[in-house]
């Protein structure tokens, strides 16, 4: 485990010393362009993310998969069967979230196991793993509402990259 570890700690490493680099070459930041009838215009702003209801809850929570993270405090079928008891407390945990724009301690824990890229690929070389991180339940809720209003902003504004398909 300490090999996975190092190996997995090392890729990251390199990840964020390549975007400081290139972060650092791009230059200054450009006003944010849009392309309409073929003339560049200034986009709305995305400047903060918009608190949920209730029914926005109960909504993705409904949509959830049973499964879970051993570092639930509940199970997801769970969480699902006791959303109106929940409901407050999950909506004060994740408009706080929004509206302050961090994401809690608490929540940033996953359980992280080492996959095989391939099926047949050889079990001793650290390089055909993926690292799978399994994250609670509450933070993947949190994740799809940012994705939400992220991918809302990004629709609206027409700023999807046309020839991404997937991972939107």
């Amino acid at each position: 485990s300490e090999d996975f570890k190092e190996f997995f700690s090392n890729k990251v490493n390199k990840i964020r010393k390549d975007i400081t680099v290139e972060l650092s070459e791009s230059g200054p930041e450009e006003e944010t362009l849009t392309e309409a009838n073929g003339q560049r215009t200034l986009c709305d702003e995305f400047s903060s993310f918009l608190a949920i209801t209730a029914e926005d809850l109960k909504d993705l929570v409904s949509k959830m998969s049973n499964k879970f993270c051993c570092l639930d405090p509940i199970p997801t079928f769970l969480l699902k069967e006791c959303i109106d008891e929940l409901t407050p407390i999950l909506l004060y945990i994740l408009n706080q979230s929004l509206t302050t724009g961090s994401f809690p301690t608490g929540m940033k824990k996953a359980v992280i196991k080492p996959t095989l890229k391939k099926q047949n690929a050889d079990v001793d070389i650290l390089s055909n793993y993926r690292p799978v991180s399994n994250l609670t339940a509450i933070s993947k809720l949190l994740e799809r509402v940012v994705l939400n209003q992220l991918n809302e902003h990004l629709s609206s504004n027409d700023l999807h990259c046309p020839v991404q398909s997937g991972y939107r």
